[in-house]
């Protein structure tokens, strides 16, 4: 096995998002319990998701290559100096799985709406999860005083979309069943990648200053800055899994 090359399951108890997280995202407040639809879509959830991850480390050099891309990415912008000052770089894709993804089509097709999207929700949330998981996995992984790892993605903070094409070929995703369409649509939809950046701090903290920051309504950039690697890992990758 390469250790800086592998694929990996994730356990779905690490991905699973709670009820309070669902109806938040729903943007329901003032609930004290939640329906039984909300319990549904994430009993489907548990039951079809299937999250697994593919990791590769590279060097810095190599790396600002893959950032590259098409040549579309927005200037200035702030991941230039992120990338640059990075000492441990890891392109990452994370995927649920294409049976969940097809769960939520079914559900919509026979008009069932609020199952359909609750569990499309849940299923995002999940996804965000994967890849919060891969992120605390390679800070752990690469703990060091002084260092921060953090995790950005094409499409976000000048990152431009098309992006996706070298870093999915430099990751083989379909080990893990995943793939790219030539309209920069991953299949399975339920799916992220992105590379986690272990740098000093104060690299990381930007601020949404940009002009493209003024189109990014979340800006969760800045929470996650603050806070790091947040998500508590509750297993490890499983080594049968490892490819």
């Amino acid at each position: 096995m390469n250790a800086s090359d592998r694929s990996f399951s994730i356990p779905v108890s690490a991905v699973k998002p709670d009820a309070g997280a669902l109806l938040h995202a729903q943007g329901v407040t003032g609930r004290a319990r939640p329906a039984a639809a909300e319990a549904a879509a994430i009993h489907l959830l548990v039951r079809l998701a299937a999250p697994s991850a593919v990791v590769r480390e590279v060097s810095p050099k190599k790396f600002l290559k893959v950032f590259a891309g098409e040549g579309f990415n927005e200037t200035p912008n702030p991941l230039e100096a992120v990338f640059s000052g990075a000492e441990r770089l890891a392109l990452f894709a994370v995927t649920l799985g294409q049976p969940v993804c097809d769960e939520i089509d079914r559900l919509f097709s026979v008009n069932d709406s609020t199952l359909g999207c609750l569990l499309d929700t849940a299923a995002s949330l999940a996804a965000d999860r994967a890849a919060a998981w891969v992120e605390t996995e390679r800070h752990r992984a690469w703990a060091k005083e002084g260092l921060r790892s953090l995790r950005y993605s094409p499409g976000y903070c000048g990152w431009h979309l098309s992006g996706q094409k070298k870093l999915l070929a430099h990751l083989r995703p379909g080990r893990i069943g995943l793939s790219l369409s030539e309209t920069l649509l991953m299949t399975p939809v339920k799916s992220i990648s992105g590379v986690v950046a272990a740098a000093p701090p104060s690299l990381h903290a930007f601020e949404p200053g940009f002009a493209f920051c003024a189109a990014c309504k979340p800006k969760s950039c800045c929470s996650r800055k603050k806070e790091g690697p947040s998500l508590i890992m509750t297993g490890i990758p499983r080594r049968a899994a490892t490819r």
